[in-house]
């Protein structure tokens, strides 16, 4: 009721029961301000309140207590989709879970996930009400998944996020040509042994069953054969053993203990792996297959710290070496080099090297971690059917304002890197659809595609992109 009825209706009918009468209309006229100064006052009390602000600037305003700016709520302003109302109720409800997550604490796997729900206004799918949400990946505890609840406005309601805690990066020794028994040193710094993987590319004809070797640790891997001229040899613990993309673990030995010249005899004992008799792998007669069951064998590891390094081939021995699977023992002479020391008598003419050596493994990155969020998410439908929502497709995540947010909620020191999750396929979850089907569910959206299981920890060398924060 206005104020101006309640104040009439304290005088006698007579004076104020015409709303024409010269009362009527003074206390009408006396009214018009405060009625305006009332209205704006509780106006002004609803724009200091976020559950009943009327207007998304007010939110906003609001929300800078939390240092939140405009940027922060870019995809609920700009979602035409969406009427003015729910897009009220979105701001506030974004503002209202930066606020728990204030309070509740930063800087733990929870709370960095829990932020990237925030900016992809998902919520965390718990369990139990008193469960994080979080679901680990692994025994030793480095990887999480949580579940996200888009809402009933998508068409696909549940998405996932990953966060890798002291993610991968790979460190290499570069290819270089290698002699028998040339030296390199390499220095690890993982907190644990790292399996490498070799390469070994084959010069001329002089890669004659090369080996490598580490005299620290006194493990090595050997090829039985010769690497032709080009052809690329690669090791690893994952894949095994291939030349030029074919299988060949049964001529890969790896053994365990000391070696001529390199170990202490008292105390390093010689153990080397047999696999039974078998002719030397040969290009040109050796026809490789691919066997039902393969066998990888393991590989040496770089331990923390620095290790030494060797790479060597078979040298003949009198009536004890084939001819064609040994090479000339080389003189470890300095080799001369024109117009530099050592002297011409000093020194022994240069030679070509046997073969292209390069090492890589992966080493866990201290004080970092990865988020993983969905490439994209399916669009919202509001008043319309879930059909045509399928129809409408998909809307890409922006890294930028997911990454800013997140880095605010890490620990101080810690680097964060922000990618989006590559597509597999899960069991349970995959999508069935037509072989020529071009758009949709299954092509746009849940598409099914395998990938090599622990490529999402892997870091870049030099990562370089504007959604890594320290």
């Amino acid at each position: 009721m206005p104020k101006s009825s309640r104040i009439l209706r304290l005088f006698p009918s007579i004076l104020a029961g015409e709303r024409v009468s010269l009362l009527g209309s003074v206390v009408a006229a006396l009214a018009a301000p405060l009625e305006e100064a009332d209205t704006l006052l509780f106006r002004i009390q609803r724009a200091h309140r976020v559950k009943v602000a009327e207007l998304a600037g007010d939110l906003i305003q609001l929300a800078r207590a939390l240092n939140l700016q405009e940027q922060h709520f870019a995809d609920l302003l700009t979602a035409e989709e969406l009427p003015y109302g729910a897009t009220l109720g979105a701001v506030r409800r974004r503002i209202e879970r930066v606020a728990r997550l204030h309070l509740s604490g930063l800087g733990t796997p929870w709370a960095i996930v829990e932020a990237a729900a925030i900016m992809l206004d998902a919520e965390l799918v718990r369990d139990t009400p008193n469960a994080s949400g979080l679901r680990r990946l692994d025994a030793a505890g480095y990887s999480y998944v949580a579940t996200a609840d888009l809402g009933a406005s998508r068409a696909s309601r549940t998405t996932r996020i990953y966060l890798h805690e002291n993610p991968l990066r790979p460190r290499t020794v570069p290819a270089a040509d290698r002699y028998p028994l040339d030296e390199w040193l390499v220095s690890g710094e993982n907190v644990e042994p790292a399996p490498a993987r070799i390469t070994i590319v084959g010069i001329g004809d002089r890669a004659v069953l090369p080996t490598v070797f580490s005299p620290s640790t006194g493990e090595g891997i050997r090829f039985y054969g010769v690497i032709p001229a080009g052809s690329r040899l690669t090791i690893d613990a994952e894949d095994g053993a291939r030349l030029d993309g074919m299988p060949i673990d049964d001529w890969v030995s790896f053994d365990v203990g000391g070696r001529d010249d390199f170990a202490r005899y008292d105390v390093d004992p010689y153990i080397v792996e047999h696999d039974g008799p078998r002719d030397p792998y040969d290009a040109r007669s050796t026809r490789l297959f691919t066997p039902p069951y393969r066998r990888v064998k393991p590989v040496p590891q770089v331990p923390p710290g620095p290790t030494e390094w060797r790479f060597g081939v078979a040298e003949g021995v009198y009536e004890s070496s084939s001819a064609d699977f040994c090479v000339y023992a080389l003189p470890n002479e300095p080799r001369a080099i024109f117009d530099e020391g050592p002297g011409c008598d000093q020194a022994v003419f240069d030679f070509s090297p046997s073969a292209s050596v390069s090492m890589l493994w992966h080493e866990r990155m201290p004080c970092a971690f990865k988020l993983l969020v969905p490439k994209d998410i399916p669009a919202r439908m509001p008043a319309q059917s879930e059909a045509a929502a399928k129809e409408q497709g998909s809307q890409a995540v922006d890294l930028e304002p997911v990454a800013a947010f997140v880095a605010r909620c890490k620990a101080a020191g810690v680097r964060a890197f922000v990618d989006t999750a590559r597509s597999q396929w899960v069991l349970g979850e995959s999508v069935v659809r037509p072989a020529d089907a071009s758009s949709g569910t299954g092509i746009e959206t849940t598409a099914t595609i395998l990938r090599l299981d622990g490529a999402d920890l892997l870091i870049p060398i030099d990562p370089t992109s504007p959604t890594s924060a320290n």
